[in-house]
This record gives C-alpha cells, structure tokens and sequence, in this order.
C-alpha cells in the first residue's frame, strides 16, 4: 500500500505538465514576494498594511 502510493507520487513529479504547473505557480509567489517588498521599500506606509 505505502510502496503504491509512493510510486503515484513519484509518477505524478515526473510529470512534465506536473512540473510545470508548480514552476509556474513557485515564480508568481517569487515575483509577487519581490514585488510586494520592492513597493515596501519605495512606499513604507504600505509595510504595514501587509
């Protein structure tokens, strides 16, 4: 049972259309954070309504 469900994982990582769902989905949480910090920086009175 664990051995099955292990090799459903490691089936659905190898995924090509997987990968890229999560490359897609990590880069905007990457550019969103670096957005957010960037106009934190340049405007302080947005830093605390973060």
């Amino acid at each position: 049972m664990q051995q099955e469900a292990i090799a459903g994982v490691g089936s659905l990582l190898s995924s090509a259309n997987f990968r890229n769902v999560c490359m897609q989905k990590w880069l905007k949480r990457v550019l969103s954070a670096i957005g957010s910090n960037h106009f934190s920086v340049d405007r302080p009175e947005n830093y605390d309504s973060r």
